[in-house]
């Protein structure tokens, strides 16, 4: 995504743009594993303040990985006109920034997300038991 997206970033409610029953984290290993024919892989990128508030292990570096389906649906709640090909949550100093790249790199969106429902996602959603 280009830095010229971020000039009209807007705020949104992060469960209307992404499901807890449609999310699923993975370990690291398995990232290489390719995505369902309906799923977008997503990349969490933490900060260190926010691991230390979650109650499970967060790999070295901050990045959690997972996939979120079926993104056809997400495509058309959005409004979006290309396939999305991504989904990145970047944690921004307190701050939180949901990315959706697609096909079209002009299409893609980003959205100002709150901390609160991040971690509610990431606590919430589906993820292997030793995770």
């Amino acid at each position: 995504m280009s830095g010229e997206h971020f000039k009209n970033i807007k705020d949104a409610n992060l469960f209307d743009c992404l499901k807890l029953a449609q999310t699923r984290l993975v370990p690291t290993a398995l990232r290489q594993v390719h995505a369902g024919y309906s799923e977008a892989p997503l990349e969490f990128h933490l900060k260190p303040e926010t691991v230390k508030k979650l109650s499970f292990k967060v790999p070295w570096g901050g990045v959690v990985y997972g996939f979120v389906h079926p993104k056809a649906e997400i495509k058309e709640r959005l409004g979006l006109a290309s396939d999305i090909t991504s989904i990145t949550i970047s944690d921004w100093d307190g701050r939180f920034v949901l990315i959706f790249e697609t096909a079209n790199e002009a299409d893609a969106a980003a959205y100002n997300v709150s901390e609160k429902d991040v971690l509610k996602l990431l606590e919430e959603c589906c993820k292997p038991i030793n995770f």
